[in-house]
């Protein structure tokens, strides 16, 4: 302990203040944009395909609920996986979901 230190009340030791860490990210926003479209170009973490008449289009649910409200609760309520009533793992699906009636 230094000499101008002053021994702690009843002698415990008090821990350090915690450091603090500032994160500064100034391309944000285009680096998540290009990484988004680098997993969709790769069809990785595809996890949604919309089909209209004879068209499909895979893409991403977060980024489908972000985008709309109405893709963020049709998704919310159609979840898919968990486990089956025998304990059984299912299978990883990618719903797909149809739209009739829509131009694309």
């Amino acid at each position: 302990m230094n000499s101008d230190e002053v021994d702690p009340p009843g002698g415990v030791e008090v821990d350090p203040p915690p450091q603090v860490l500032s994160l500064s990210w100034p391309d944000f926003p285009q680096s998540v944009v290009s990484v988004l479209k680098s997993l969709k170009e790769e069809d990785d973490f595809i996890d949604v395909t919309l089909a209209c008449h004879s068209r499909q289009f895979s893409a991403h649910k977060v980024v489908l609920s972000a985008c709309s409200p109405y893709f963020r609760r049709l998704l919310k309520v159609s979840k898919h996986g968990g486990e089956e009533e025998d304990g059984d793992e299912e299978e990883e699906t990618v719903p797909i979901n149809i739209w009739l009636g829509v131009e694309c």
